[in-house]
């Protein structure tokens, strides 16, 4: 009886395995060969215009100069 009980059971795990083979190897296959080599592209065009283009810096912060400059006036005496 375990003889027969060890077959059934390795027959059952034999099956299962070759089952799942045989539903997922065909379908690869099948994928394959139903996608055509070179598919067509649907493209559109759209004419080229010139137009004036805003340049506008939309940011967060505040403005620090660079450079300080100082001027002074300077006192000359005529002669």
């Amino acid at each position: 009886m375990a003889f027969q009980s060890k077959h059934s059971l390795l027959l059952m795990v034999g099956l299962i395995v070759g089952g799942s083979g045989w539903y997922f190897w065909p379908k690869q296959q099948a994928d394959a060969a139903v996608k055509p080599a070179h598919t067509t592209v649907l493209v559109s065009t759209v004419s080229a215009s010139v137009k004036p283009l805003p340049i506008t810096l939309a940011t967060q912060g505040h403005v620090v100069r660079a450079v300080e400059i100082v001027i002074r006036t300077r006192k000359t005496t005529q002669r």
